[in-house]
């Protein structure tokens, strides 16, 4: 059946697709399994296929994503990202102080 869903690498046999099926066929003792090699891809192809590889059904690292790929493509590629709300920055802490007599000449309080 794997020659059916081949497990897809690029010429230096890094897996683009197909990570969780190699995963199950080394799990189940499998020692040749049907692969698919995309030769002469770009770093974008190869980018490209990983997201819509695993747009269905992948598990995703947000905080990657975030980081080290452009929003705009992963949602011409058919990822639907996520809506986070945004951090609110903590309230600063806003307390009375009575005014202070300050030295004019070395700019220290005067008690």
């Amino acid at each position: 059946m794997l020659e059916k869903r081949p497990i897809v690498v690029d010429e230096n046999l890094v897996v683009l697709g197909g990570n969780m099926r190699l995963k199950a066929c080394k799990a189940a003792g499998l020692f040749e399994v049907w692969i698919d090699i995309a030769y002469n891809w770009t770093d974008q192809q190869k980018r490209e296929f990983i997201i819509k590889d695993n747009v269905g059904f992948g598990e995703w690292d947000w905080d990657i994503l975030a980081n080290s790929w452009d929003e705009t493509q992963l949602i011409e590629w058919g990822l639907d990202l996520p809506v986070f709300a945004p951090i609110e920055d903590e309230p600063e802490e806003t307390t009375e102080h009575e005014p202070k007599d300050i030295c004019p000449h070395c700019g220290n309080e005067i008690k």
